[in-house]
């Protein structure tokens, strides 16, 4: 099951959270945020990168998709 869908284009501030995906080897769908029409349809603002989870979380900002990505890595590593 995924962990939920990551919504970057080729902007700088979309390359921290897509980093982190594919460093820390998490399962989330990397999706571009231009051309997905869920991405308007979640965040009608169009604030980039974006980032919704499993349970419908939705997160827009560089440090909050970040800190939430890491910590739950961390929590489901200790399981």
């Amino acid at each position: 099951m995924s962990q939920g869908t990551l919504y970057v284009n080729t902007l700088p501030r979309g390359i921290l959270p897509k980093a982190l995906v594919k460093a820390l080897n998490l399962d989330i769908t990397v999706a571009d945020a231009d051309t997905s029409e869920e991405f308007a349809k979640y965040f009608p603002l169009k604030k980039v990168p974006a980032f919704v989870g499993p349970n419908g979380a939705k997160l827009t900002e560089v440090i909050a998709i970040t800190y939430y990505r890491m910590y739950t890595a961390a929590f489901f590593s200790v399981l």
